[in-house]
């Protein structure tokens, strides 16, 4: 059985992109979501890891704080470390990605400007 989940949320750091030995690329970002228990705000922080292409926008494009909406499967991984402990965790894979604060950029006139890629038409 395959868990999928949706992470609406801001962007803990700028994702840095790696080469694998392989030849392709991968990113990893952490991502921050709000939400409330008991009456206190509270924070939940996703590990996201993607692939090729959604690695290589995302290392373009995302910034740290910006809001993020990503879709994927959730895995879960297990090992012990040298220090004998049992460890886990649990990370999403990027399979649908929307950058909704895309960062600005100027054009030659100072002027902020949208990437075309954020226009809907």
């Amino acid at each position: 059985m395959l868990t999928q989940m949706t992470v609406i949320g801001r962007a803990c750091s700028d994702p840095k992109l790696v080469e694998t030995s392989g030849g392709s690329f991968m990113t990893r970002v952490r991502v921050a979501t709000n939400h409330t228990k008991r009456g206190e705000k509270r924070a939940s922080f996703w590990s996201v890891v993607a692939f090729g292409k959604r690695a290589e926008v995302l290392a373009a494009h995302l910034k740290k704080g910006a809001r993020v909406a990503i879709t994927g499967p959730v895995s879960q991984d297990q090992w012990t470390n040298r220090e004998g402990q049992k460890t886990m965790t649990v990370e999403m894979v990027a399979e649908q990605v929307t950058i909704i604060d895309w960062p600005e950029t100027l054009t030659t006139n100072g002027e902020p400007q949208t990437p075309d890629e954020a226009i809907p038409f």
